[in-house]
């Protein structure tokens, strides 16, 4: 089977792989929980009695120190979770860039145990009430098992699948059996404090400690009956958390408005996507040491890579998250403070995504050229092409050689312009591009920001912050420099 991008035959997926896609989706479970912990509910004092509601029923050496983190939290809401927001986010960050994984791996490893101890009081798991509907035993718990089952040992045990890689395929099954067994034994002892009705009582508790032993047990059938057993685990497990957690609460809407938790949660959002943009996107794609290579060759070789492809969709989904996040504060603020951060965060990313080798669209040097044809070359690019100068130093970076300017007059005058002032240099041309580019995406948005404080003021913040911080629209135009923001200014 060839691969679609580069034509070549494709290699089989290995153990090493899908481990590496596992660690991604760790960091994106991260990241999620990051975004959560920026909510603006989570910087008032409520946050603190959830907390706090984690000691009930456990022993006195367990509930106590959970209770003591909860007064510090509620003494200073604000800046404790800043801090536990922030240490989730950096290992997201962590987990996707290589260089990092291990260190980042241990932290997290480290962080969780922390959070299943003083976060969930254990998961309940000491509690008379401890059910695996309604969360043991803790989530905490299983992110530290997946930072060990994870790691990127350089002398791995041979194994079929990724989790056994690490520790050896008969330690990662006992652990799957553990765990699963021990799930269905708290079906039962903790059905009465179920939150579904029909597992309190009859026949429920015993179906599910039914369920959870078939799934303990077929992780030691062959091949296609483990497949079975991990589609069964899922499943259980995806019931367990809609029908009795509520999907882990994170459609609860608990956002309040307490008073600096949004303006702090729209800084927190601002530094995110500068770091997600600079970390996942631009250190690795950079424009300073690619810009001697042809756009066709960076493309194919970049996107032909798995690890790359999933590094993006976890840059965008990420950035995604943290856009809706952001939104959601803008809509909670007012004043001078975050009309400086919204207008820093903007500037900021547009700033890094300068510096991104435009490896998605070889769009800006064709607008180059035809700037050039026009500027430099006093000729017309609406009749003739890159072809005509095959001696221009941008020759080589078109993708349309034998293409006129798909575009009208008043963009060949500005295009002109810029080439004539940006020279010879690869570097600046794709810079002054950019920034003409990025230029006009700020014009747009300052004129719906005047346009809405006229209209309606509560919607200003807000709707500046949709144009000038959604992330396609700094991706594609100053990432990629394409020119369609100059169409949208008009």
């Amino acid at each position: 089977m060839n691969d679609p991008v580069t034509g070549s035959p494709s290699r089989p997926r290995t153990a090493r792989d899908v481990r590496r896609w596992l660690q991604l989706s760790l960091a994106a479970l991260w990241l999620l929980d990051a975004v959560l912990q920026f909510q603006p509910f989570m910087f008032s004092t409520g946050f603190a009695r959830m907390l706090g509601s984690a000691a009930s029923g456990n022993p006195a050496v367990i509930a106590g120190p959970v209770t003591w983190v909860a007064h510090l939290t509620g003494q200073h809401p604000v800046a404790a979770n800043a801090v536990f927001g922030t240490v989730q986010l950096l290992l997201a960050l962590g987990i996707a860039w290589r260089p990092a994984v291990r260190i980042a791996l241990a932290c997290s490893a480290g962080w969780a145990l922390g959070v299943w101890w003083l976060g969930e009081g254990l998961g309940g798991l000491l509690t008379p009430t401890a059910s695996p509907v309604t969360g043991a035993p803790g989530a905490a718990v299983l992110y530290a098992l997946l930072a060990v089952l994870l790691w990127p040992t350089g002398r791995s045990h041979a194994a079929s699948f990724a989790a056994g890689r690490t520790l050896g395929p008969a330690a990662a099954r006992t652990i799957w059996v553990l765990l699963w067994f021990g799930l269905a034994w708290f079906a039962v002892a903790g059905a009465p404090a179920a939150g579904v009705p029909a597992l309190r009582s009859g026949p429920g508790p015993l179906v599910l400690a039914a369920v959870c032993c078939l799934v303990a047990a077929g992780i030691l059938l062959p091949a296609p009956g483990v497949r079975g057993t991990v589609v069964l685990a899922a499943v259980t497990a995806l019931a367990m958390w809609a029908a009795g957690q509520d999907f882990g609460g994170i459609v609860t809407g608990m956002g309040t408005d307490p008073g600096t938790g949004p303006l702090l949660a729209l800084l927190a959002v601002s530094l995110a996507s500068f770091l997600i943009y600079w970390l996942l996107l631009v250190r690795p794609v950079n424009l300073l040491a690619l810009f001697g290579r042809g756009r066709v060759e960076n493309t194919y070789s970049y996107w032909a890579r798995p690890a790359f492809r999933h590094q993006m969709w976890l840059v965008f989904g990420a950035q995604g998250l943290l856009y809706w996040l952001g939104w959601q504060a803008a809509r909670r603020v007012r004043g001078k403070a975050a009309w400086l951060i919204v207008t820093g965060m903007a500037v900021a990313c547009g700033a890094v995504l300068l510096f991104l080798y435009p490896f998605d669209a070889a769009d800006i040097f064709d607008n180059i050229v035809h700037g050039r044809i026009l500027g430099m070359y006093a000729a017309n690019p609406f009749w003739q092409t890159g072809a005509n100068f095959p001696h221009d130093p941008f020759y080589r970076y078109m993708a349309w050689k034998t293409t006129p300017s798909a575009y009208g007059p008043l963009w060949e005058v500005l295009a002109a312009g810029v080439a004539r002032l940006a020279g010879d240099g690869v570097i600046a041309n794709v810079l002054a591009f950019k920034l003409l580019a990025g230029a006009f995406l700020a014009g747009s948005g300052l004129l719906a920001a005047l346009i809405l404080r006229k209209a309606a003021p509560q919607r200003a913040l807000p709707g500046f912050y949709i144009l000038v911080c959604n992330p396609l629209a700094l991706y594609e135009t100053l990432g990629n420099g394409h020119n369609d923001a100059v169409v949208i200014f008009w």
